[in-house]
């Protein structure tokens, strides 16, 4: 009765007060239509829908992406060996054989090849045209399908951090996004590796769109991405860099549907490929069941190089340059600022971190561990070290007002420079290769033998020699089981082994070579010396001798002119294409 009361009181205050108070004048706030100095302003644009902002970010990536694809080198003879040759093969019927695609050990899938050989015909009559609409010289055809299979891989991966930024935006608003864009567009890392044939960088692209999908809660898109990408690249062991997006997963589908979806999109991929390989191994096997029992049953991997445990801080940095400071403090800065603003509960921002420092750093542990170490390796974890790069300097942006919105941009701006001068001296001082054999005249009479000595690593695939042209090497330092012609009526061929032991088989004489490819100080004969006879240079380009140069115009590039001002220079070695006479 009294909260009754106390009720009827306050409602009759409220009622005078309301009767006291004066009545609102609207006069002043009338519109004279008829008034001359009446006019009707535009209202200021809404701010852009995300799929438009996604789609700049897409243009600006792929245009990158596409640049760099034109002129990036092959990075890793694996890329060319393990998956430019067998390309060929399945396009065009012949390329070089490497041990690993013998029936006999089976660790290679074509289904990762296959995910590419549509492209390639195609593609290089795409390229051919685009060529000659803008007025550019016509490439060789198989040169031209060898550059559209990049710029599928340039498509793939931009596709993915375009996901990656639309997410960044959301989760830290349009300058984080942009930083995002930068960095992913112009690190070297970025630059040489999002267009490389490699099973790494279907994984990245995989990763990125699965955080991307975890980020945007789609958990089943997220767990079968990330599935699917592993084993359709045939690399099972990048299942460790997704192990978080699987808890994550768990935690929001709940374990069995989880465990559900995962595995499913696995084994049908799986089955997918092992349909593919009975075509070509002859009979049933699974290509990532057989690649992980050589590696953790029997396989020696310490035969191809074993490398210090900082092998993969020291490439980090170098192909990353300040994303790589912002990669070991972004997410602690990051973690801070939701903590401190309140932001945890609502935000999808503590989400990002946490996915991408978890599975980055979890990788990084791993991989260290290991005693063999090659670059290519890290690449699964790309973006997703990029993304929390960003995130770290926008929440430094944030926490220390105009001094950290300088400090990230100008981190950025550096990143972009270092990215680009590091990308350069990349192409510049290993790009002869690729100048060389991109100079190979028609064959005579119908055939040729090129000849290759230590320089075999550094062959950038048969998509580069013209028809009639077979490859064959010549021994000089030695030591090593090297790729060879594939043989289809041998499909477990006897001279292959997994010890990394030669063949005498693999070697030709020099004196059935009738060109040769060598990379030796200028006014040393090389091979021609030895093989005797008259040959003539058809070309040669400079390629750095990197014992005898200095650290910092080998990494980053440096003009000429200033090398010689500062006595930081480059030593070079002659790259050279010789003919028989």
């Amino acid at each position: 009765e009294d909260a009754e009361a106390e009720g009827r009181d306050l409602l009759a205050e409220m009622k005078a007060e309301q009767e006291a108070a004066e009545p609102f004048d609207l006069e002043p706030y009338r519109v004279d239509f008829d008034h001359p100095d009446f006019q009707l302003v535009e209202p200021e644009p809404l701010p852009p829908k995300p799929w438009s902002t996604y789609l700049l970010a897409l243009a600006v990536l792929l245009a990158v992406r596409l640049a760099a694809a034109s002129v990036n080198i092959v990075h890793d003879c694996d890329e060319v060996f393990n998956y430019w040759e067998p390309l060929h093969r399945v396009v065009h019927g012949t390329g070089l054989q490497t041990w690993e695609y013998s029936a006999e050990f089976g660790l290679r899938s074509y289904l990762y090849i296959y995910l590419h050989a549509w492209a390639a015909v195609p593609g290089g009559a795409l390229v051919q045209a685009l060529r000659a609409a803008t007025g550019m010289a016509a490439l060789p055809a198989r040169a031209a399908e060898f550059y559209a299979v990049r710029g599928l891989l340039a498509l793939v991966s931009s596709l993915a951090d375009a996901w990656l930024f639309s997410v960044t935006e959301r989760a830290a608003g349009s300058i984080a996004g942009c930083m995002f864009v930068l960095q992913a567009a112009f690190s070297a890392g970025m630059l040489a590796q999002t267009t490389a044939l490699l099973p790494s960088s279907l994984v990245c692209a995989a990763l990125a769109a699965s955080v991307a999908a975890a980020i945007d809660m789609y958990p089943r898109r997220a767990v079968v991405l990330a599935s699917a990408g592993c084993i359709a690249a045939c690399w099972p062991f990048a299942g460790i860099a997704c192990v978080w997006i699987g808890l994550w997963g768990c935690v929001n589908l709940e374990i069995r549907p989880c465990v559900a979806w995962t595995v499913g999109a696995a084994c049908v991929v799986m089955a997918v490929g092992a349909l593919i390989d009975k075509q070509h191994y002859d009979r049933w096997l699974c290509a990532p069941l057989n690649l992980v029992k050589y590696n953790f049953a029997g396989g020696d991997s310490t035969l191809y190089g074993v490398e210090p445990f900082y092998f993969y801080l020291k490439n980090i940095f170098l192909n990353f340059s300040t994303v790589a400071w912002a990669a070991f403090c972004g997410a602690p800065i990051s973690t801070f600022y939701v903590c401190t603003t309140g932001a945890f509960e609502w935000s999808i921002w503590p989400r990002a971190v946490w996915l991408s420092w978890t599975s980055t750093w979890t990788w990084f542990g791993v991989l260290s561990l290991l005693p063999h170490k090659e670059e290519r390796f890290f690449t699964p974890v790309y973006s997703l070290m990029v993304l929390y790069s960003a995130l770290g300097w926008e929440s430094l942006r944030r926490c220390l007002g105009s001094v950290g919105h300088r400090a990230a941009w100008v981190a950025t701006l550096v990143a972009v420079a270092l990215g680009l001068l590091r990308f350069a001296a990349l192409c510049s001082n290993y790009g002869a290769p690729i100048a060389v054999y991109s100079a190979l005249p028609e064959a005579r009479h119908g055939s040729e033998v090129l000849c290759v000595g230590d320089e075999w690593h550094r062959f950038p695939s048969s998509f580069f020699l013209p028809e009639g042209y077979e490859v064959a090497w010549v021994r000089e330092s030695g030591g090593g089981m090297l790729p060879m012609p594939w043989d289809d009526s041998d499909v477990a061929p006897a001279h292959f082994n997994d010890r990394n032991e030669e063949s005498p088989a693999q070697y030709v004489p020099l004196r059935k070579c009738t060109l040769l490819v060598d990379a030796k100080p200028r006014g040393d004969s090389g091979l021609a010396g030895k093989a005797g006879g008259r040959w003539v240079t058809l070309a040669e380009a400079d390629f750095v001798d990197q014992p005898a140069s200095s650290f910092l115009p080998r990494v980053l590039w440096v003009p000429r002119w200033l090398q010689e001002a500062t006595g930081m220079r480059n030593t070079y070695l002659s790259y050279t294409l010789k003919r028989r006479l």
